[in-house]
């Protein structure tokens, strides 16, 4: 049986929208990135939507080719947004 996941609604996820608690949502997956922030080579561009969904941004920056790598790095909450 699988692992029962976690589920935070788009509310909840907002609430971590600044350097020191920053979370992100792609393709329904919410992603904690606080520690990562700082080793994203883009640099702080992950700021602009702390808090939200950024999956148009991230697909726009990441080829698909990087896209699941970049996810893997990013270390999912294994949670999802309701």
């Amino acid at each position: 049986m699988a692992a029962a996941r976690d589920c935070f609604t788009a509310d909840e996820v907002a609430k971590h929208n600044h350097p020191d608690d920053c979370w992100v949502v792609v393709r329904g997956s919410v992603y904690n990135v606080t520690e990562w922030v700082p080793k994203h080579p883009g640099g702080p561009l992950v700021y602009v939507h702390a808090g939200k969904d950024c999956t148009q941004l991230f697909d726009s920056y990441h080829p698909l080719s990087a896209r699941y790598a970049c996810c893997v790095e990013m270390h999912g909450m294994n949670t999802y947004l309701k």
